[in-house]
């Protein structure tokens, strides 16, 4: 992933995830178990919405940023856009990864738009192999344990190869609602980054128009 901006690598290291829990079976047994129903709403649902609030936790500089914001996906299409605390976009659109910055608004600048467009040479990499092909996250991750404590059903996960950039990925599932309520992983340079989701909608009818990238006025573009 040499060609791709550390931070972008992350937040589609998190569009992955999302796309790929609902092709992953979490049980040990063969039987089906809550964990499978709970993935299979979102296998099945054409779009879903949520609700997010991503805690970055920096190693390095010893200190925690917090960001609220929503997340669109519906299947191999993601959308994720950051309000606070400022405001931000990554979206792909089926053909070309986009990531948005905005600039403060006390600032009076131009936001900055990094673009890739999805060829073939690019979908040989392996996290946007993961992204493009929707392979289950059992294919490049492996279950170290699964425990259930006060209905929080948690599975604790580690990537088969170093190329995802991370070290660990635990997946946290309220029972009683069947959702997932947390995301959290550790990468390869000690970060923690947890994802809560507050609220969670799924719809059996997409809306193509989530997808559909509007360059922001005056951005400047660099295509990477």
């Amino acid at each position: 992933m040499q060609n791709l901006r550390r931070p972008i690598i992350l937040l589609l290291l998190s569009a992955v995830i999302f796309l790929s829990l609902s092709v992953f079976n979490f049980a040990f047994a063969k039987k089906k178990d809550i964990a499978d129903e709970v993935l299979n709403k979102y296998k099945t649902a054409k779009l879903v919405k949520l609700d997010v609030i991503k805690r970055v936790k920096s190693e390095i500089l010893g200190k925690e940023q917090v960001f609220e914001g929503k997340i669109f996906v519906s299947q191999k299409r993601f959308r994720w856009d950051t309000e606070t605390p400022d405001r931000s976009q990554i979206l792909y659109d089926g053909d070309t990864i986009w990531n948005t910055q905005y600039p403060p608004k006390e600032l009076k600048s131009n936001p900055n738009v990094a673009k890739m467009k999805v060829d073939r040479n690019s979908r040989k990499q392996l996290l946007l192999s993961l992204l493009l092909n929707n392979e289950p996250l059992s294919k490049n991750f492996k279950v170290l344990s699964r425990t259930q404590i006060d209905g929080v059903i948690n599975v604790n996960l580690a990537p088969k190869s170093s190329e995802l950039n991370i070290k660990t990925l635990i997946v946290k599932i309220e029972s009683k609602k069947k959702e997932i309520s947390t995301i959290s992983y550790t990468d390869d340079i000690g970060n923690v980054t947890d994802i809560e989701i507050s609220k969670a909608v799924f719809l059996q009818s997409s809306d193509s128009k989530l997808f559909i990238f509007r360059m922001p006025s005056g951005a400047t573009v660099t295509n990477i």
